[in-house]
């Protein structure tokens, strides 16, 4: 699991961010086994592209998320609230060493709960849809189409993370409601960073060239508590395996298949063990 670290308060001083990969040797299968293996790597997988794939969200535990109710088939024994979910591995992290590679605002079209709920469609941040919206009188900040369907604005963050082997992993992370405060934050941060380049002059550099250590803090209002992000100081990476693996990932993100469904699916859970009508207590 990862584990927190001081990181360094200027991003100028080369703090590498590869300190948390793990040494631990992979397990291994008899030697002439392996060797049939490696002159077989990638075989059976010719025909897979990133669209047969799904990307994992890293996802906030709320305490009412399934995964920490011991009679929902989704229960993970060490979760607990305020930890972040790989949706699709079902690791759960106190923090997580995170790379941002990609930022993309979008607005997404969802049924409301009351309807059924799920995912309708995905939206440029200016599509013409916006002017079509009205905001819901019972509900400050929601937008409402004409067919009665939100629309939210949503902060979506393509990362690199690593896991609890310091393996780097693809990942999304999706900012809204009251996250945007952090968004807002986390985007202003990057592009005022300086770091001296070959030539001796300061430069703003790719939005992949530092780490955060991303972990969450207790939050509330009017309408109830929950857990919100915190990203940290940024990390100067040194490695430059790890900056070829962001690099490559930032370029093919259109490519990537999300699976709004699931993400929707596990919020739709949280939302259905709040009671009326504090059902949305900012944290969507």
């Amino acid at each position: 699991m990862a584990t927190r670290k001081k990181a360094a308060k200027k991003t100028t001083k080369k703090k590498t961010a590869m300190k948390r990969r793990s040494t631990k040797k992979a397990e291994l299968a008899p030697k002439d086994l392996l060797s049939n293996m490696h002159k077989d790597q990638g075989g059976g997988f010719q025909e897979t592209t990133a669209a047969d794939q799904t990307i994992p969200f890293l996802v906030i535990l709320q305490s009412n998320s399934p995964q920490l109710k011991r009679t929902n088939p989704k229960y993970i024994p060490e979760a607990k609230d305020g930890m972040i979910l790989d949706t699709v591995t079902g690791e759960v992290y106190e923090s997580v060493l995170v790379i941002p590679v990609y930022f993309k605002m979008v607005l997404i079209e969802w049924v409301p709960r009351e309807q059924g709920g799920g995912f309708k469609g995905i939206y440029d941040r200016n599509d013409p849809i916006r002017q079509a919206v009205t905001e819901d009188p019972n509900h400050k900040g929601r937008m409402i189409l004409p067919n009665g369907n939100h629309l939210q604005e949503t902060a979506q963050y393509y990362v690199i993370y690593l896991d609890a082997n310091g393996k780097a992993q693809q990942a999304l992370i999706s900012m809204k409601s009251t996250a945007l405060s952090v968004s807002r934050g986390w985007i202003s941060r990057m592009r005022s960073l300086q770091i001296e380049g070959p030539d001796g002059r300061p430069f703003n550099p790719p939005m992949y060239s530092h780490a955060y250590e991303v972990s969450t803090a207790p939050q509330s209002n009017d309408r109830g508590d929950w857990s919100q992000w915190v990203i940290g100081d940024a990390t100067l990476l040194d490695e430059m395996d790890l900056y070829e693996i962001c690099h490559q990932f930032s370029k093919g993100t259109s490519s990537v298949k999300v699976d709004y469904a699931a993400q929707q699916e596990q919020e739709t859970e949280v939302r259905d063990a709040l009671p009326a009508p504090a059902d949305d207590n900012g944290i969507y």
